[in-house]
C-alpha cells in the first residue's frame, strides 16, 4: 500500500514532534558546549595558577599527623608510584598523599595484580581515594590546600588533564610491586629499609627527600 498522505489533523502533531526532537537536540549540544567551556576555564585557570613550592606538602604537618605505621606505608608508596607531574600540579598536599599512601598499601606483596582494580583513570583515583584517604589521617584535613577539598572538584581538575597523563598514571600504578631489602634482602632491584622496619623519622625524612627531588626535576620541564 502506499504512504498515506498527513492529514490536516496529524499536522499539528507531527509538528510539535519535530520540534521537540530540535529542543532536545539543541539542548544536548548546548550542554556539551558547556561543559566544554567549563574544562577550557578550568584549564586555563590552572595554567595560570602558580604551582607552590613542593605542591605546599610540608614535613611539618607529616610529623605532626603521621604515626609510624602511616609513615612507613607512605614511604613504601613512593617506592611504587610515579605521579606525572601534570597531575601532582593539580592537586592538592592529602590528593597527593593519598595517592602514594594507596600504593603502598594496596600494591604490596603485588596485591594489586588480578584484584579485579579498574584500569578506568576516574574509577582507579577513586578507588586509591578510598584506601590513601584512610592511611594518611588528619592529614586529610590538617594541609595547607590551594584548591577546594570537595571530592568532586578534585575530578574535575583531573578531567582537564590529558589522556597520556591519566594513562601514565594508570599504567605507573599496575607496574610490579618494588619490595624492600627488608621483604626480599636478596632482590637486587629492593630499596632500602631495616630489617626490622624504621623510625617514624625515617620514613618521614625518606619521603621529604623524594619530594624535593620531584620538585626539582619538575622545574626542568619544558
Amino acid at each position: 500500500m502506499g504512504k498515506r498522505r498527513k492529514s490536516e489533523d496529524d499536522l499539528p502533531l507531527f509538528a510539535y514532534m519535530e520540534r521537540k526532537k530540535a529542543e532536545e537536540q539543541e539542548s544536548a549540544q548546548e550542554s556539551t558546549e558547556s561543559s566544554q567551556t567549563e574544562v577550557s576555564q578550568l584549564e586555563e585557570s590552572i595554567s595560570m595558577a602558580e604551582v607552590p613550592k613542593l605542591w605546599n606538602i610540608r614535613k611539618k604537618d607529616l610529623t605532626d599527623n603521621l604515626n609510624r605505621r602511616r609513615a612507613e606505608v607512605l614511604s613504601y608508596g613512593i617506592q611504587n608510584l610515579r605521579i606525572p607531574y601534570e597531575m601532582m600540579d593539580v592537586m592538592n598536599p592529602d590528593e597527593i598523599l593519598a595517592k602514594y599512601s594507596a600504593a603502598g598499601r594496596m600494591k604490596r606483596y603485588n596485591r594489586h595484580v588480578g584484584a579485579g582494580l579498574p584500569r578506568d583513570f576516574f574509577e582507579l583515583v577513586r578507588e586509591m581515594d578510598r584506601v590513601g584517604y584512610g592511611e594518611i589521617g588528619y592529614m586529610a584535613t590538617r594541609c595547607k590546600r590551594r584548591f577546594s577539598a570537595n571530592r568532586g572538584e578534585q575530578i574535575k581538575r583531573l578531567q582537564a588533564l590529558d589522556s597520556s597523563v591519566q594513562e601514565a598514571f594508570v599504567n605507573a600504578f599496575f607496574e610490579p610491586y618494588r619490595p624492600s631489602t627488608r621483604e626480599e634482602p636478596s632482590n637486587p632491584n629492593a630499596f632500602f629499609d631495616y630489617p626490622g622496619g624504621s623510625s617514624k623519622k625515617f620514613y618521614i625524612n625518606e619521603f621529604y627527600t623524594f619530594l624535593k627531588h620531584e620538585w626539582e626535576k619538575s622545574l626542568q620541564r619544558d
